[in-house]
């Protein structure tokens, strides 16, 4: 086992108990439960990658990675929601301004349906002078990777924002987890931008996600010890659109 793959495990098992410890929580929001389960939508997808990433056979590789793709579809939908809702006192407002975005989101997992049809991943050969193997990304592949990115943005976007309307005391008590995401989301878009630019996946994408949601997890860890994950009343302008 690679030391890439045990570190995939830790940093699945990590977002595990983070989601975990946000679901146990005696006050439980909207945004409460949008974390818990991207949290274990990071879980789930550091899982299938770590397979995938151990794996010795390419088509072995190229279907728990997938997986991994599949699980990384969920993630948009989920933590948009969260970023909207978000120590928000009033984010209804936004929950409804932003319905239609929502619903395109929560409907990217629509797309990787199309496994159904064709591989979204598939095992290539170099030609010399490169040697081995990697994975390619097919054009279904490629366009749920760019609706993921776009997702991501606006993901950062939105959680930027409710910072930045924070003030003093209440800037302090989010911080931790504003940074945390920011590390975990950043990283995304980045392995995001090289998939799209190269069209391949590969261990190296692998390794950069798991060490940004490590160091994510790591963050996210001291807000909860910090503050229990309680959450702030800010009122954000709405004159960008969310």
């Amino acid at each position: 086992m690679s030391l890439n793959t045990v570190l995939a495990l830790g940093a699945g098992m990590f977002s595990a108990a983070l989601a975990t410890a946000a679901a146990c929580r005696k006050q439980r929001s909207l945004a409460t439960w949008c974390f818990s389960a991207g949290m274990t939508i990071f879980a789930l997808e550091s899982l299938f990658g770590a397979i995938g990433n151990d794996a010795l056979v390419p088509e072995k590789a190229a279907f728990w990675q997938t997986l991994a793709l599949m699980a990384k579809s969920f993630f948009p939908g989920v933590w948009l929601l969260f970023s909207v809702t978000y120590s928000r006192a009033n984010y209804r407002d936004f929950v409804v301004r932003s319905q239609w975005l929502l619903l395109g989101a929560f409907s990217i997992p629509l797309l990787s349906l199309a496994v159904f049809y064709g591989p979204l991943l598939y095992p290539v050969t170099y030609d010399p002078p490169g040697h081995g193997w990697g994975l390619r990304l097919s054009d279904a592949a490629k366009i749920l990777n760019v609706l993921i990115l776009v997702s991501t943005i606006l993901i950062l976007t939105n959680i930027e924002r409710t910072f930045r309307a924070a003030v003093g005391t209440m800037r302090w008590r989010i911080k931790f987890l504003v940074l945390g995401l920011g590390i975990v989301f950043g990283a995304r878009i980045y392995t995001g931008s090289q998939a799209l630019l190269f069209s391949d996946y590969g261990s190296s994408q692998l390794s950069i996600e798991t060490a940004g949601l490590l160091v994510g997890c790591a963050l996210v860890a001291v807000a909860y010890v910090r503050t229990g994950f309680s959450e702030i009343d800010v009122y954000p302008s709405r004159t960008v659109l969310q």
